[in-house]
């Protein structure tokens, strides 16, 4: 198959699309490349979900208006040749040769040529686990929560397999330690029995079964997995990599604090746009 190959060069490349990764391609007017979109997620740990996928909605739409996301979500792979050339391939068969003098690593997911990882920043994963709730769905409640980190807090929302207003499906929030996350002692099957003793606590009833010696009747409460998603807190860190390379470890407040490189491309789509 034909492929083209292009060559690049440029002062400064980040690569990730996390919330880090655009507010350090942005406070810098740096080039960003990512493979997977890492958006921030629903009932993140912070419980600012809203908030920071609007910060990350106006972040990248002034990078993709400053033409700083060349490849958008176009790119097959990352591979790292030397300590100044990264090659890209992008689906539609382009081999593009980034050369830089810095590179900045905020999602080192998937990148070919990286040295071994020495350990983690920290080794938590922030666990969602879904549910749909055929029999316990109807109720007051928005969220329930414990004391403990594994099923931290229980979200109920309006469900999406049905147009009916008052069902309610689950996300359920943990704090999991590493090497604990794959052990089905904090498996969804245990995640699910810790829910339902949660929400007969509550006083949450299944669904309605008749009267029973003048009595409303319920059925148990069932709730059955879904999905779960696993995401790591903790970024790798690496001893061997080559100075003008590094891993980003700040968080989006810490770099948005600091001090922005101007740039007037950026400043006028802010002002026509509107965008403080």
């Amino acid at each position: 198959m034909f492929q083209r190959t292009l060559d690049l060069y440029q002062e400064q490349l980040v690569i990730g699309s996390d919330l880090s990764a655009l507010s350090y391609a942005y406070m810098n007017k740096s080039v960003l490349i990512y493979k997977h979109i890492s958006k921030p997620h629903k009932y993140n740990k912070e419980e600012n979900w809203l908030e920071q996928q609007a910060l990350w909605n106006k972040l990248a739409f002034l990078l993709s208006q400053g033409s700083y996301i060349p490849f958008n979500n176009n790119i097959d792979s990352l591979r790292l040749e030397n300590d100044n050339l990264i090659k890209v391939f992008t689906k539609n068969n382009l081999i593009v040769n980034m050369h830089f003098k810095k590179l900045t690593i905020s999602d080192d997911t998937d990148i070919i040529g990286l040295p071994p990882v020495y350990k983690k920043t920290n080794n938590d994963y922030w666990v969602i686990d879904y549910f749909n709730v055929p029999s316990g769905c109807a109720h007051n409640y928005e969220y329930l929560c414990s004391n403990d980190n594994f099923v931290k807090k229980v979200y109920f929302y309006k469900s999406k397999r049905t147009f009916k207003k008052h069902v309610k499906d689950i996300a359920a929030v943990s704090l999991i330690d590493g090497k604990d996350v794959y052990y089905f002692d904090h498996s969804q099957s245990i995640v699910r029995m810790k829910i339902i003793k949660m929400m007969k606590d509550a006083g949450i009833n299944g669904k309605k079964n008749g009267i029973c010696n003048g009595v409303q009747a319920y059925r148990p409460i069932y709730i059955e997995s879904f999905k779960r998603y696993l995401y790591p807190l903790g970024k790798n860190i690496y001893k061997d990599l080559p100075k003008n390379i590094n891993m980003l470890y700040d968080d989006h407040n810490t770099i948005l604090n600091g001090q922005e490189i101007k740039n007037e491309k950026i400043d006028k789509i802010k002002k026509l746009y509107g965008i403080d």
